[in-house]
């Protein structure tokens, strides 16, 4: 009953939607795909909560399937890390900082990623890097494209942060981030 009504609200939420109105007009129903491509991280938050969790788990288990055996993503960590960019979007959304800052709703800790971390004893790994381990590891599932997007990214943020002159150490950022946190392609 709550996945439905979570997915029902986030119907009702985008009822405006070009494509949706087509698919109800159509088939009378809008397709689960089109659902899933308009929720945010919040709406995937609320609906893996909603899910028994058996059905958590092979949501888990499919997203981990192209993964090695010790970076498998359990149900539990895959909610944590889909709750952390909601955490860190609201904290932008109300003008709040995400520098100089320590964060209380911290991704969960992948086995896979503790040797990625380089935990400051002052602030036991509360900045924002955690949330960039956290989301490389999601990455890693996702295609190449993907990965390569990450990578290209993560290039533009070291070479603005040269230009701008900031320091990514404000952001619990350590010195070999860069190298932390690409991923190795091919």
């Amino acid at each position: 009953m709550k996945t439905k009504y979570h997915l029902s609200r986030l119907v009702l939420e985008k009822q405006d939607d070009a494509i949706i109105c087509k698919q109800i007009n159509q088939y009378g129903v809008v397709l689960p795909w089109t659902v899933f491509r308009l929720m945010t991280f919040g709406n995937l938050t609320s609906f893996l909560i909603a899910l028994q969790p058996e059905y958590r788990n092979k949501v888990a288990a499919h997203i981990s399937s192209v993964l090695n055996q010790e970076d498998k993503i359990p149900a539990k960590i895959l909610l944590s890390w889909c709750n952390a960019p909601r955490y860190l979007r609201n904290i932008c959304s109300h003008n709040g900082r995400l520098y100089s800052r320590l964060h209380h709703t911290l991704p969960a800790f992948h086995r896979s990623d503790r040797e990625l971390l380089e935990i400051d004893l002052d602030n036991d790994g509360k900045t924002l890097l955690i949330y960039f381990i956290a989301m490389r590891h999601l990455i890693l599932s996702m295609s190449l494209e993907s990965q390569s997007f990450w990578n290209k990214k993560l290039q533009k943020l070291l070479e603005e942060s040269y230009r701008e002159q900031i320091d990514l150490r404000h952001y619990g950022f350590s010195k070999k981030w860069i190298e932390l946190l690409t991923i190795n392609i091919g």
